[in-house]
């Protein structure tokens, strides 16, 4: 995490500390950081799963393989690939977002990790078949999938475009 991210979430989080001082004095203070301690400790083991299968994936994946795959040179096989493994690789960003830095780490270009994001954003089969279905029916599924199909390709395409135009 840079800097600036460190900024970003740092601010709220004093403002919130603040404000609930100012509410409740300590006790609001307390309050919060006793709510605080709960969600720490509910998804701690998925960060902690999450980020040891990455640290796992930065040391066992050759690099070669990572740049054959997910590199630039793969063009948009590459693409294709995040597009579809973002479908289809169940979890939540405790688990994508390590994986995904430990792919970036070991080669991957920003096309397809771009890409994987995207479409696991909007087409996770694990989200569609667990909530989507049940709640909207296949109906609405398939028209939203449909619609939603050519985005996460496409993201990645720019993506990978803009890096080449981006790069220094």
């Amino acid at each position: 995490m840079n800097p600036i991210g460190l900024i970003v979430l740092a601010v709220p989080v004093v403002t919130l500390i603040l404000l609930a001082y100012h509410r409740a004095g300590m006790r609001g203070v307390g309050q919060g950081f006793a709510q605080t301690g709960t969600l720490i400790l509910s998804i701690l083991p998925y960060l902690a799963l999450g980020i040891t299968l990455a640290g796992f994936l930065t040391s066992l994946l050759p690099q070669e393989i990572v740049a054959r795959w997910l590199g630039a040179e793969a063009g948009l096989r590459a693409i294709g690939l995040g597009c579809l493994a973002g479908m289809v690789i169940p979890g939540g960003p405790f688990i994508h977002y390590p994986i995904l830095a430990s792919l970036l780490a070991r080669g991957a270009a920003l096309g397809p990790v771009a890409a994987y994001i995207a479409a696991w954003g909007l087409m996770s089969m694990n989200r569609v078949l667990v909530w989507e279905s049940p709640f909207f029916g296949w109906r609405f599924v398939g028209i939203r999938l449909l619609a939603s199909l050519v985005f996460p390709f496409l993201i990645g395409v720019v993506a990978q475009e803009l890096t080449k135009i981006l790069s220094p």
